[in-house]
């Protein structure tokens, strides 16, 4: 026999009533079958499926444990995806409809849960009541991406209730990431320290006749001064049920709650080292995605990846239109950068190894060398260029020491060889050579003095000799190095 399914509309439909707010109802059954063993059973994007979740340890007085699970549209088995566990009220039976309409059936798991014993006896045996919840949460979480950081508890009603004797215990709080308390109350949970900074969402219509709405209002209160983080959502006019119009802010809470602390962080790091350290964001970006959770940062992180990947590519690109042009320099820094720039994507590994078999290329290695030669040279040649404009602006002794630089410099190229020809002439020059040399001397003296008498003044003046033995030795016949013998002595 084929597997069987529960199958029901996937739409909820609204009823509105002449001067009533649009109101949830329970989804129209049309066909159900047989529930099939939780193993068995086919979960696919976008259907609810009832599955046998019965074992010899857990057994419900209201008749099998036939729970419907319904996998949103956007399920893909590459990311975790939030659990809600939802419980039904009084007289009524396990029910993903009403969850399936706040969250407009994406992005979050959600199973209609039961009660081991009827209506409220349930309270006499919370322990294997607990214990069957987990069972669920273990059961769902082989078959499907269950986020474990991301179960939400909550129900309508009984449910509400349910949901703080369940939900409100030291040994639950680390199971759960929300609650959502509609149209219930605290009931027999009392001891609420446990539920310092825990989110609650209580929702309660202020024209219930059922369970009155001072019942959510003193739920909340009692929940905020144990110290934890409480929503509460008066809805307006509305009795014993659901406004359809409270489910957009319903959805808003939940999203909240499913963010991902850690993940915002992440982002905020990524897109701040961006600017500056994009090796940095992508690691991060990379952090992101391989969180796995269904959360919008995670696809905007995998997008940006993909542009920056993008990006790599064409300058991969364009380093590959060099090397087939021969431009085997450009094309080296090219890939050089791509592979700095953009390090931790698979274009920057690419680029690195094309690097290192373009270095590996003989023809590539004396082409290099031609290259560094010739941009060796044409250095030079604009050194020499400046040198020759300082020559021009009868700046003498500038120009010989631009001269001396580049021939010291780039004593291999043919500009080293016409600036040393330069220097020569300039300091042979009858009328410029002792002016150059008497220029020279002032320069470098004036520096040299101004050090040793510096020294002088200050608890060192031994520090002074070596200027003083410079100026002597460097330009003997100078005024300079007369001052500089007769303040010699005072450097002791």
């Amino acid at each position: 026999m084929a597997p069987a399914h529960s199958i029901s509309m996937p739409l909820l439909f609204p009823r509105r009533t002449r001067g009533s707010a649009m109101r949830w109802m329970p989804p129209v059954v049309l066909v159900a079958f047989l529930a099939v063993p939780a193993a068995a059973a086919e979960l696919a994007p976008g259907r609810e499926t009832t599955l046998d979740f019965g074992t010899p340890a857990f057994k419900s007085t209201r008749g099998p444990l036939e729970l419907p699970v319904f996998v949103p549209t956007d399920y893909t088995p590459s990311k975790l995806f939030p659990l809600v566990l939802f419980f039904h009220g009084r007289g009524g039976k396990p029910d993903t409809g009403l969850m399936q309409s706040i969250t407009d059936r994406k992005g979050y798991l959600i199973v209609g849960m039961e009660y081991l014993q009827e209506d409220q006896a349930f309270f006499n045996d919370i322990e294997t009541q607990l214990a069957f919840n987990h069972h669920v949460i273990k059961t769902l979480s082989a078959r499907l991406r269950v986020n474990p950081r991301q179960i939400f508890i909550g129900g309508f009603s009984q449910g509400g209730f349910a949901t703080a004797m369940f939900g409100f215990r030291p040994s639950e709080v680390s199971t759960y990431r929300g609650y959502l308390m509609m149209a219930g109350g605290l009931g027999a949970a009392r001891d609420l320290h446990c539920m310092r900074r825990e989110p609650v969402l209580v929702i309660h219509g202020d024209k219930d006749d059922v369970v009155p709405y001072d019942s959510g209002v003193q739920a909340a209160d009692a929940l905020r001064k144990a110290g934890a983080s409480v929503t509460f959502i008066t809805m307006k006019g509305v009795g014993h049920t659901f406004d359809r119009q409270c489910a957009p802010d319903v959805a808003a809470w939940l999203r909240k709650q499913s963010e991902d602390e850690r993940l915002v962080a992440l982002m905020r790091r990524a897109k701040a080292a961006e600017p500056k350290d994009l090796p940095l964001a992508i690691r991060t970006y990379r952090q992101i995605v391989d969180s796995e959770a269904a959360d919008p940062l995670v696809d905007e992180a995998e997008k940006r990846l993909a542009e920056i990947d993008q990006q790599a590519a064409e300058a991969l690109a364009s380093a590959r239109e060099a090397i087939q042009a021969k431009r085997y320099p450009e094309a080296e820094r090219k890939l050089q950068g791509i592979s700095r720039v953009y390090e931790g994507t698979k274009t920057a590994a690419e680029a690195a190894a094309k690097l290192k078999e373009l270095r590996a290329d003989p023809e590539v290695a004396r082409a290099a060398r031609e290259a560094a030669d010739k941009a060796r040279a044409d250095e030079a040649a604009q050194l020499l260029a400046k040198a020759k404009a300082l020559l021009q602006a009868k700046d003498y002794l500038a120009a010989a020491r631009a001269f001396d630089s580049l021939a010291a410099g780039y004593e291999d190229t043919p500009s080293a060889t016409e600036a040393r020809a330069q220097a020569d002439a300039l300091r042979n020059d009858p009328a410029l050579g002792p002016k150059l040399r008497e220029a020279a001397a002032a320069e470098d003296c004036r520096r040299w003095m101004t050090m040793a008498k510096n020294y002088l003044a200050s608890p060192r003046p031994e520090a002074a000799a070596p200027y003083f033995k410079k100026i002597i030795e460097t330009y003997p016949d100078t005024s300079y190095a007369a001052e500089a013998k007769a303040l010699l002595p005072s450097a002791r």
